[in-house]
């Protein structure tokens, strides 16, 4: 009898497990109460066709306040003009021979300088070539002097720049 029992019993499971397999269960809308399914309880494909279509770009909102301002950075390398770097340098006083074409005026910056600018002074004459020298630390001036009858006098000067 006790066999007899057991055997029931699993007859009866399997029926049901076999029973429960094939069962399908259809869920009505009418069945749902309102405001219990949630976006995560949907499939991915219907919570795509949900969306919408992406609207116009708003206007811009006004500008915020202006924020306090920062710390002062660090001092930045010097650079530029530098007077104190810079020296003016006259030669000596030189005859200028009336007549003569070629009457030389020059004059040297001091050692590490370099001639960035220069120029003559002369009582006769005037200058036909007034350039730096090919060192470019010294400034040379020739000067014609061949329409004067008298001699004169002359002086060479040159700006210098220190590194």
């Amino acid at each position: 009898m006790r066999g007899a029992i057991i055997a029931a019993i699993v007859a009866a499971v399997v029926a049901a497990s076999t029973a429960t397999a094939t069962t399908t269960i259809v869920i009505t809308g009418a069945q749902i109460k309102n405001g219990t399914i949630q976006a995560k309880d949907l499939s991915a494909s219907a919570r795509r066709s949900l969306r919408g279509q992406r609207g116009p770009r708003g206007l811009s909102g006004t500008a915020g306040a202006a924020g306090s301002q920062g710390a002062q950075g660090p001092a930045g390398a010097n650079g530029g003009f530098n007077p104190a770097k810079v020296s003016f340098r006259v030669g000596p006083t030189t005859t200028i021979v009336a007549g003569s074409v070629f009457n030389s005026l020059s004059v040297t910056c001091a050692p590490g300088e370099t001639a960035i600018a220069g120029g003559f002074f002369s009582s006769v004459g005037y200058a036909y070539n007034d350039r730096p020298g090919g060192d470019r630390v010294s400034w040379s001036i020739l000067i014609d002097a061949s329409d004067y009858l008298v001699n004169g006098s002359g002086e060479g000067y040159v700006v210098c720049a220190a590194p």
